[in-house]
């Protein structure tokens, strides 16, 4: 089964600097450009279906990019961002990202923060129920730190880059459930 992830298009969060986690934030004009682009490398793939997070970002990204493509659309909300906990709404630079990923930090704060292995396991479930579907090719529109998880599930020496709005990340069940 292929699958192709694509990070929701740009904020007007992402834009301010804001860490958005599981809150909202409309997409800009440039975020629903691109997501009308991303249709010219998605319309050719023989998708069957789009799974969807069940935020307004990825929705209104799935909404675009549907409007060629025609398909049946699942939300899930096991498809979210990182709950950010007491960071979400706040800029970027109140947060540490670099001893919160690296550990690095004994900051009683990150405690509300959700951990990596917490995604993973929401990733791991959405991705054992798709094992039961008869289709071949998934669309799934959802976030950085999912496709994040999921590239360090398909492999584990992947060196994080950042995801790029509407940027596509395809693999296939089987390496993510080896």
């Amino acid at each position: 089964m292929n699958l192709y992830f694509i990070r929701h298009g740009e904020t007007e969060d992402n834009k301010a600097g804001v860490i958005q986690g599981q809150i909202d934030s409309d997409l800009t004009e440039l975020g629903k450009k691109q997501a009308k682009q991303a249709i010219e490398n998605l319309k050719d793939l023989d998708l069957d279906i789009i799974y969807c997070s069940d935020l307004g970002r990825t929705k209104n990204t799935a909404k675009i990019v549907n409007t060629e493509l025609n398909l049946d659309i699942i939300f899930d909300q096991r498809l979210r961002e990182r709950n950010f906990g007491i960071y979400e709404g706040k800029h970027r630079d109140l947060f540490d990202f670099n001893d919160f990923f690296m550990g690095n930090s004994g900051n009683p704060e990150f405690s509300t923060v959700e951990k990596d292995n917490q995604i993973k396991e929401r990733i791991l479930d959405f991705l054992k129920d798709l094992k039961d579907s008869d289709h071949k090719n998934i669309l799934i529109v959802t976030h950085g730190g999912v496709i994040v998880q999921t590239k360090l599930l398909e492999n584990k020496d992947w060196q994080f880059e950042k995801i790029k709005n509407c940027e596509i990340f395809s693999t296939t069940l089987e390496k993510l459930l080896k």
